[in-house]
This record gives C-alpha cells, sequence and structure tokens, in this order.
C-alpha cells in the first residue's frame, strides 16, 4: 500500500505493519504498530522499537502501550514492507513500479528515527536524495547516473538503517 494512502487512514487508528525480510516468506516475519500524527511514531517501549511475529498479537501490544484511548486498529494489516525485494531493486533493477523504494525508505527513516542514531552523511545524502526523486519518478537508474550515488552506497545506506533498527529493537511474542 502506498505510503500516501497510510496517511488517508483516519488518526484515531493504528496501523499494523508487517516487514518481509527473507525473500522467500510468504508472510511477513516481523510486525509493529504505527501511531499516525503530524510525526507517524512506531510502537515502542523505553526507547527500544518493538516488533512481535503474530499479527494477532497486534491488540495486546496496542493495549500495553497506553495509547489505545481511542485508537482502534484497522483489523487488518495495513501495509508490508519488502526489505528483501527494495535491496533487490536498489542493486539489479532500474524501475520500481510498485513503490517500494519510495515506501521502504519513508519507513526506516522513521524507524530510525526512534534509535536516536544520526545516519551517516553520505548515506543520508543519497537515502534521502533517492526517495525524494522515486516519490514521483518510478525510473531511477538515470537519476543516479546523474547525482553520481552508486547502488553500493544505497545498499551500505539501507544496511546501516537495518542495523540501527535492529540495535535498537526488541521482539516480544
Amino acid at each position: 500500500m502506498r505510503r500516501e494512502n497510510l496517511k488517508m487512514i483516519e488518526r484515531e487508528q493504528v496501523w499494523l505493519v508487517g516487514f518481509s525480510i527473507n525473500p522467500d516468506a510468504k508472510e511477513p516475519e516481523l510486525y509493529t504498530l504505527i501511531f499516525p500524527g503530524e510525526v507517524d511514531e512506531p510502537l515502542s517501549e523505553d526507547g527500544y522499537l518493538l516488533f512481535f511475529s503474530d499479527p494477532n498479537s497486534a491488540s495486546r501490544f496496542l493495549d500495553a502501550s497506553g495509547q489505545n484511548n481511542s485508537r482502534q486498529l484497522t483489523g487488518e494489516v495495513d501495509a508490508v514492507y519488502d526489505i528483501a525485494l527494495l535491496l533487490h531493486l536498489l542493486a539489479n533493477k532500474d524501475t520500481d513500479t510498485t513503490a517500494t523504494i519510495v515506501d521502504g525508505l519513508n519507513i526506516l527513516f522513521d524507524l530510525v528515527k526512534v534509535s536516536k542514531l544520526s545516519i551517516p552523511p553520505e548515506y543520508k545524502r543519497a537515502l534521502h536524495a533517492l526517495a525524494d526523486h522515486v516519490t514521483f519518478h518510478q525510473e531511477f537508474a538515470t537519476f543516479l547516473s546523474q547525482q553520481a550515488i552508486s547502488r553500493s552506497t544505497l545498499i551500505d545506506g539501507v544496511t546501516w538503517c537495518l542495523g540501527a533498527i535492529v540495535s535498537k529493537s526488541k521482539v516480544k511474542h
């Protein structure tokens, strides 16, 4: 689901989002909740992002978050972010017709904010420039060439973001 479509969901709702990491998995391996607002806030506890493996546990984690006073889950997975596909597209493709790159980068940026770690400048510049570009254009290979952004820098930047997220995360059951 396109990220801007998520913005259309009422602010009183909570988004259940999944993350596919294994390219062979049929379902996301991890889930979290996103509390939409002026700044979308992922589920966290004591400065750590919280993930869980069973989407049926979402209500329990919403209740435990203390943010459920007027918020409701939509009752389904609102978005799935395919990290394996994101990396594949960055490494091997010239276009992204599925909005995987822009959606994936934007959620990574939101999650890294919770880590309170700063994306190294070279990665930040390249990832943000690409995110801005693919917001409006499916073809990105020409842009990378024009901006002298290497695919390896993008992959390293995404990998850095994933490391920052993992280092500040807990998986609950």
